[in-house]
């Protein structure tokens, strides 16, 4: 725990237990925590593009410094910027009164591994291309 939570680094990890331990679902979690959406706060969008499990995730900071998280999506094999377009899509449809909208993603974005590449390769449009 010294070395996950302190030293900032991975630690131990067991088999068939949670990553965070003390995490409890009766006092983490809330029904309809979208409800207490307030849109002159911004809402943050945290990015992670990994091609073969790309995630987005929606929340925002209350007036008592708690990060509220209202809602997520998980890709498959999807390309950034599909992802990113869909999800783009959803804020509009969950959250359709946020004023400012924060992103905060992972700079990988960019990387080609062996798994697949993360950003499509970009062509020119067909007018372009005679």
């Amino acid at each position: 725990m010294v070395q996950r939570l302190i030293d900032g680094e991975w630690g131990s990890t067991y088999d068939g237990q949670p990553v965070y331990r003390e995490f409890n679902f009766g006092l983490h979690v809330r029904d309809n925590l979208r409800a207490r959406f307030e849109p002159t706060r911004p809402l943050l969008r945290f990015w992670d593009f990994g091609y073969n499990h790309p995630v987005c995730v929606w929340g925002q900071v209350d007036w008592e410094g708690r990060l509220l998280l209202f809602h997520e999506v998980q890709g498959s094999m999807e390309e950034a910027t599909a992802f990113a377009r869909r999800c783009k899509a959803e804020t509009s449809a969950k959250l359709p009164a946020a004023r400012e909208v924060l992103d905060y993603g992972d700079p990988a974005v960019r990387q080609k591994k062996d798994t697949g590449s993360t950003l499509a390769p970009i062509s020119a449009p067909s007018w372009a291309r005679r």
